[in-house]
């Protein structure tokens, strides 16, 4: 689109150099520099609905697709507590959660895909989500998601660790 509005200009240049070298009458100067105004316009017009759709379809995608990482992680951080409601977690329950990480492999971000392997990881070991360490620490993946939504700023893994059954 770039590449026609630049091929536009160039070639409007070059015929009105053209028009003003040779001795043509003034009207028909003057109409041909008003076709080529409204083709430059035309032009310009297209190029910027052109991007401004193009952002707009960009600004859409991105706020679904907040949604859905809302909507995915609220899910896991269900599943996970809910796991933890009896005090003991099961081989299913560790199945249902690592189910929920790997959907959320697919829109997170690297250090929250780390971050909830090595958590899966070490409740697979321990069969509790509750952990001192913060390495493997459900804190940890809680933060992760926070950082990966990018709308709430502050580190709370200290405050999670109060929230959390000991």
């Amino acid at each position: 689109m770039v590449v026609l509005a630049v091929a536009l200009v160039i070639t409007a240049s070059i015929l009105v150099h053209v028009l003003f070298s040779k001795h043509v009458s003034d009207l028909t100067i003057e109409l041909l520099a008003a076709i080529i105004a409204v083709v430059l316009v035309v032009a310009s017009v297209g190029v910027t609905i052109h991007f401004q759709v193009r952002s707009e379809t960009e600004r859409e995608y991105r706020v679904e697709l907040f949604r859905q990482k809302l909507e995915l992680y609220k899910d896991t951080i269900a599943c996970v507590t809910k796991a933890d409601d009896d005090g003991v977690i099961d081989d299913h329950e560790i199945e249902e959660m690592r189910n929920y990480a790997r959907m959320t492999a697919l829109v997170g971000n690297r250090e929250l895909v780390k971050s909830l392997a090595e958590f899966l990881s070490v409740v697979e070991q321990s069969r509790s989500i509750t952990r001192e360490e913060e390495q493997g620490s459900f804190r940890s993946v809680l933060q992760e998601m926070r950082n990966d939504l990018g709308v709430v700023e502050g580190d709370v893994r200290e405050y999670v660790k109060r929230l959390m059954k000991t």
